[in-house]
């Protein structure tokens, strides 16, 4: 190109700008080219950093693991899982306040993040705040989770209802208990934790139906025979308390308060008078045992507490009423009327209860006989 040609060029305004543009254009691409590599590198080592940290962490190392994290965040300062694997670690290594800086961040920018919410829950409850724990498990629980939804809130709901169990507060810790329950996948060993928990949290009907279903699942499982036995046994079921201690030991379980229960359970149901199809003569000879029992340990409570037999206390009165009745059960037991009958398991009801109170649990004959007065209605379930 000549000097005129180019002169002619350049002095064509449009064309130069044209051109300018397409040069800056490129100059662009390549600066943000190389800013993308450069990013990409950044990140490439943060993740290096970080799987590193999560190495330490595992290995229960969180002084390394902070290190670690803090690394990863310094190349890669917005990311929120590296955020978030950091307040872990400061939590591991009891740097709480830290760590709860780092959570409230969290918190702001994903307020229904489970995983953030859990860790608040378990900071609160550690600081003994339980109006904040519970708030945070409930929105742990009912809030978003970026891997397996559904395990990670039954495990937060489980988590709440031990906490609740911790702090005594029973009532609710059963509510969360029904609540989980309802969801449960046909899994035993999922019932199964359900229904330990049920039995701690003192609601025996609702833990010897989750111990059932294990069974239906498991028919061998020894765990949830025995399980089942404590909740009936508490519910005072004792037949079938009885069948299912029995269950527990033909599957291997071997467990002296299991045997001890059984023992009890076995001596409820064949000292309890008012089982169904006992002959006249069995009533009466078992009716005339719980007496005699009952006589003996009234005796034996007030000489442990070094009264004689004349004073005017209830249990003073108990044991003179029963001397009372003692000639007739001894001599006419076979020929007593129903009234002194009545009269006299009414007296062996009223000394267990009360010898409990003041002389302790009993053991043998007279525990049966005082757990068959607190659970009549239902021994022969």
């Amino acid at each position: 190109m000549d000097s005129q040609k180019l002169d002619a060029f350049v002095h064509r305004p449009l064309v130069v700008l044209l051109v300018l543009l397409v040069l800056a254009a490129f100059a662009f691409a390549a600066v943000h080219r190389l800013v993308n590599r450069f990013g990409s590198r950044q990140r490439v080592l943060a993740a290096q950093i970080y799987y590193h940290g999560l190495d330490a962490q595992r290995q229960q190392n969180p002084a390394t693991a902070i290190a670690d994290f803090r690394a990863a965040l310094s190349y890669d300062p917005e990311n929120y899982t590296y955020e978030l694997s950091l307040a872990k670690a400061l939590v591991a290594d009891a740097r709480y306040e830290e760590a709860r800086a780092y959570l409230a961040t969290l918190a702001e920018r994903a307020p229904q993040d489970g995983d953030v919410n859990l860790e608040l829950a378990r900071l609160a409850a550690r600081d003994r705040n339980s109006d904040d724990a519970i708030l945070h498990y409930h929105r742990a629980i009912y809030g978003l989770w970026s891997t397996d939804p559904d395990s990670n809130r039954r495990r937060t709901r489980l988590e709440l209802v031990d906490y609740l169990l911790q702090q005594g507060q029973r009532m609710n810790a059963q509510a969360e208990l029904i609540a989980s329950a309802a969801t449960l996948a046909p899994d035993p060993a999922l019932h199964l934790r359900i229904a330990d928990r049920f039995l701690e949290a003192q609601d025996s009907a609702d833990a010897l139906d989750q111990y059932r279903q294990v069974i239906q699942l498991d028919r061998d499982h020894a765990g949830a025979y025995r399980g089942a036995g404590e909740a009936a046994f508490a519910l005072g079921q004792y037949r079938t308390a009885q069948r299912y201690l029995q269950g527990a030991l033909d599957r291997g379980i071997q467990d002296a308060q299991v045997s001890a229960m059984l023992r009890t359970v076995n001596l409820v149901l064949e000292s309890d008078p008012s089982r169904p199809n006992l002959t006249a003569t069995e009533r009466r000879a078992r009716i005339v045992a719980a007496f005699d029992q009952a006589g003996a340990r009234a005796l034996q409570c007030l000489q442990s507490q070094n009264k004689d037999e004349d004073g005017a206390d209830p249990l003073h009165q108990l044991r003179a009423h029963w001397m009372e009745l003692e000639p007739k059960m001894r001599n006419n037991a076979q020929r007593a009327d129903a009234t002194t009958l009545v009269d006299a398991l009414e007296t062996v009801s009223r000394i267990e209860q009360l010898t409990a109170t003041q002389c302790g649990e009993p053991q043998g004959l007279d525990l049966a006989l005082l757990l068959i007065a607190r659970n009549r209605e239902v021994a022969e379930r």
